[in-house]
């Protein structure tokens, strides 16, 4: 549910499930009482551009306000796998690593799954295009603890367990 397009689009289909349940009454008090066309409205340029704003300023002002709190903050751009067929998979994450960093700060760190995927296999990484197999969630807690170890945000008792390793 990290994703606001993938999120619509599971309400809608439970949306569509249930709809049909609801008395006419509930139905009509709804401006759009139609899931198809809340699918369709999720998939215009001009909407996507209207949520990815809503993200961000929704997401910059909880970010700021964890850190003004002295909270630490992890943001972490998800990436997913695109097939091209003229060039292959491409790992891509919508750029929001870039507006990301623009939040860095002593309390708030960035990491880019991208980034840290890049550098490996990471076709070997995905169970499909977004969904990351065991492998690929073993690398990201890697890479989530050595950015806690290198910000310092362990408790002092912290050891590196075999296990974690």
């Amino acid at each position: 549910m990290k994703s606001v397009i993938l999120r619509r689009l599971y309400e809608a289909n439970n949306e569509k499930v249930f709809w049909e349940l609801l008395p006419v009454e509930v139905r009509n008090q709804r401006a759009v009482n139609d899931a198809d066309a809340e699918v369709y409205a999720s998939m215009n340029a001009e909407k996507l551009r209207a949520w990815d704003e809503l993200l961000h300023s929704t997401t910059e002002a909880c970010v700021h306000m964890a850190d003004k709190a002295g909270i630490p903050v992890i943001a972490i751009s998800q990436a997913s796998i695109e097939w091209k067929a003229s060039n292959g998979p491409l790992l891509l994450d919508q750029s929001f690593i870039k507006w990301f960093h623009r939040l860095e700060s002593p309390h708030v760190a960035c990491l880019s799954m991208r980034e840290i995927f890049s550098k490996h296999d990471f076709v070997k990484l995905y169970a499909d295009a977004a969904h990351l197999k065991p492998e690929g969630h073993l690398l990201m807690a890697k890479a989530i603890r050595d950015l806690l170890e290198q910000r310092k945000w362990l408790p002092s008792s912290h050891h590196a367990s075999p296990a974690a390793e």
